[in-house]
């Protein structure tokens, strides 16, 4: 036969021969130029079986050593020198004359064998005749390569026939050309592979114990190619977005899932966004990947500390570790956002079916991940997740009630923030120093209640967490601005009074544009909006020094409010206010009531009395009894609070401090106002209902007691308001 060559070089009449599959099957017999000289052509003596067999589509090509793009190949020919290979054809055309390839084709699809492609992001050093090894034994070779439109790369490979049972549907393959270094100082890790991998390249093929009780790979079968031995080791790529890298190691933060190991930090990068947000890519099992879905929550899992004792313990000595709690979402997915907290935590597990509710907040405070959620002091629920929104700017936190208190939330439930002290002192409210409970001091807390009854609330219903207890009370008043021509004594805080009621307090003071007066903005009660009109008017009440005596001396200690006189008109939100005006205390309309008490207490003429602790009315004067046992106070209740005062209405002092409470419950220490500690007060309370009894008429006499007993604040009755007299 003639085959055809572009070059002799090698090449040796009577020597070289033609090897298939590592027998001699002919021998070159003569070697000669072509007439065009582009060429050589060999002719060639076969040995005589092979006559049925020299076909139209027969391959030939030189077998030696070549040294490419610094690798080498055709090691075999360093001491037998080059040789002929042939591949047998397919076609049934008889042929005499070939032309051969410029290096050895790939195996023929329906060769014996196992026939793969693998698919892999970049070509490494992997070329055609690489090697696939297993075990450092060689099992196959590259057949061919080719780019896909995607920019990524198909890899042909052929398994010989005798190993293609070693390769399994999980099989992982990784490229092995060179030695790979990962980790960092404290968890180095070499790889290094077969030294014949490192000098020829190739790719090593391996299955992981727990895999290879999955089925044989079958020829056509497309599989990945990793980068390396790490990638390989768990080989599903996917991203987990933390607020921080605290406690993260590339290498060697682990995923793990009910203890067992199922993927690790590969690398971790931070996001050039607001927060500064860490990115952490990570290879996970392909055995769990059907937990990719929407519905999957990964969660940081670390040492935890609070009154109940330390979790998470086993995190001081292994690390931080990444976990999951495995959803049902339709939709696949590759990138997650890291929760705070264990949705599998206690809560979660054992309250899947209870009730969550989103809470957005300004700023978090001491709550954090297992925080508790309180219902008047006693523990309903945890907090589970906190996220930041940066498109609002605001921090949105899960929490989940047990199912058994779920139906306390209803849609008009209020949530604050209960972490921490909290005190407050004022003469018109008195002196307060409140705690949630001991483990909100230590872990922060959330807590809410219901101010009026309402339907409950549905799963995933958001609330807005308040800064504060007073800041979810004050939650649904009306905003007015005043405009003040000066603004000395003024603050956030400053209250504001209708006949010694406060009704509101101002949230907000800023300048005109011509810094000529100053912009106001308050909060009022909703229940003072009939006050509002374009005859009402507001000034500044602040303490006065004149050679015509003085007034408002209780604003040097109380600080100056805002005094509000109701006028007629068309509603209006917006005043300029007026300048002083007096008003004297004889001028007010109410009911005028009789105390009876064995002793004055600390109360003098002008102390305060106090529904519920709010200011209702006062003393006007005290005598002694003829027989000199007791002592009559004479009082009046403002009139738009007389309709509180019946027949059965019981009067204490509330003089001094109150102290209740303890460590663990939550302390609180509590005055009925600094005006009261200073010059003494009346309490009241009325009975519920039927028991209230009737009104009374001016000039009653009640009984005023030293102190209340604990039924009395239980009382709660439905009033019904006086008329507003013009």
């Amino acid at each position: 036969i003639t085959i055809r060559l572009g070059t002799a070089s090698g090449i040796t009449a009577g020597k070289t021969l033609v090897i298939f599959r590592g027998t001699q099957v002919g021998v070159v017999r003569d070697v000669d130029v072509t007439d065009d000289l582009q060429g050589v052509d060999l002719t060639v003596e076969m040995i005589k079986k092979t006559e049925p067999h020299l076909l139209e589509d027969v391959k030939f090509w030189v077998e030696k050593i070549d040294i490419e793009a610094g690798r080498v190949t055709g090691l075999d020919t360093l001491f037998s020198g080059s040789y002929i290979g042939m591949q047998r054809g397919s076609s049934e055309k008889p042929a005499r004359s070939f032309v051969a390839l410029e290096r050895r084709p790939p195996v023929p699809a329906n060769e014996l064998g196992l026939h793969l492609t693998l698919h892999s992001d970049a070509l490494y050093s992997i070329e055609l005749g690489s090697g696939i090894y297993h075990k450092n034994v060689m099992i196959g070779s590259v057949q061919s390569h080719t780019l896909r439109d995607d920019d990524t790369i198909s890899i042909k490979i052929f398994i010989k026939p005798q190993y293609a049972s070693k390769v399994r549907e999980e099989s992982r393959f990784w490229n092995a050309s060179g030695i790979t270094v990962d980790g960092g100082i404290t968890n180095l890790k070499v790889h290094i592979p077969s030294l014949a991998s490192i000098i020829k390249g190739g790719v090593i093929m391996d299955t992981p114990e727990g895999l290879k009780a999955s089925p044989p790979a079958v020829n056509g079968q497309v599989m990945t190619l990793y980068k390396d031995y790490s990638a390989a080791e768990y080989g599903i790529p996917l991203t987990l977005e933390l607020l921080t890298g605290e406690g993260i190691s590339e290498g060697s933060t682990k995923v793990m899932y009910r203890g067992m190991k199922l993927g690790h930090v590969k690398h971790i990068a931070i996001n050039k966004n607001k927060e500064h947000t860490v990115t952490a890519q990570v290879l996970l099992d392909p055995r769990v990947k059907s937990i990719l879905n929407s519905g999957t929550k990964f969660y940081l899992v670390k040492p935890k500390f609070s009154v109940r004792g330390i979790r998470n313990l086993e995190t001081i000595i292994d690390g931080v570790y990444i976990s999951f709690f495995p959803g049902e979402g339709k939709q696949p997915q590759d990138h997650f956002v890291v929760q705070a907290a264990d949705p599998g935590s206690d809560y979660a597990r054992h309250n899947s079916d209870g009730l969550t509710v989103q809470l957005t907040a300004d700023s978090l405070g001491a709550i954090s991940a297992g925080s508790p959620v309180l219902y008047k002091r006693m523990k309903v629920g945890e907090v589970t997740n906190i996220q930041l929104r940066e498109k609002e700017d605001k921090v949105l936190i899960t929490a989940i009630i047990m199912k058994r208190y779920g139906a306390l939330v209803k849609k008009s439930s209020r949530f604050y923030n209960a972490s921490g002290v909290e005190v407050t002192a004022s003469l018109d409210d008195g002196l307060k120093i409140q705690t949630g409970s001991l483990e909100t001091l230590i872990a922060g807390g959330v807590s809410f209640y219901t101010p009026v009854k309402g339907k409950v609330a549905r799963n995933n219903s958001k609330f807005v967490l308040f800064e504060d207890f007073i800041s979810a009370e004050n939650s649904d008043q009306d905003k007015i601005v005043i405009h003040f021509k000066e603004a000395v004594g003024l603050k956030k805080g400053t209250k504001i009074k209708y006949n010694g009621i406060v009704i509101g307090k101002v949230t907000e003071l800023k300048y005109e544009k011509k810094m000529t007066m100053v912009r106001t903005e308050a909060m009022l009660d909703k229940d003072a909006v009939n006050l509002l009109n374009s005859g009402t008017k507001f000034w500044l009440v602040r303490p006065e020094f004149s050679l015509a005596g003085t007034h408002h001396l209780d604003t040097l200690i109380s600080g100056p409010y805002i005094a509000v006189e109701p006028g007629t008109g068309a509603p209006r939100r917006e005043f300029t206010a007026v300048k002083d005006i007096v008003v004297s205390a004889t001028d007010l309309k109410g009911l005028k009531i009789e105390l009876s008490t064995n002793d004055l207490f600390s109360l003098k003429v002008g102390s305060p009395i106090y529904y519920r602790r709010v200011k209702v009315g006062e003393v006007l004067s005290f005598e002694l009894s003829k027989t000199f046992q007791y002592v009559h106070l004479k009082a009046v209740i403002y009139h738009q609070s007389s309709s509180i005062i019946r027949e059965n209405t019981r009067f204490w002092n509330a003089s001094g401090v109150h102290v209740s409470g303890g460590v663990l419950s939550g302390l609180s220490v509590s005055t009925e106002s600094l005006d009261s500690l200073l010059t003494g007060g009346i309490s009241l309370a009325t009975p519920d209902n039927k028991k209230m009894g009737g009104r009374v008429r001016a000039g009653h006499r009640f009984r005023l007691y030293g102190e209340a007993k604990d039924s009395w604040s239980k009382w709660s009755p439905v009033l019904t308001p006086v008329s507003k007299k013009k």
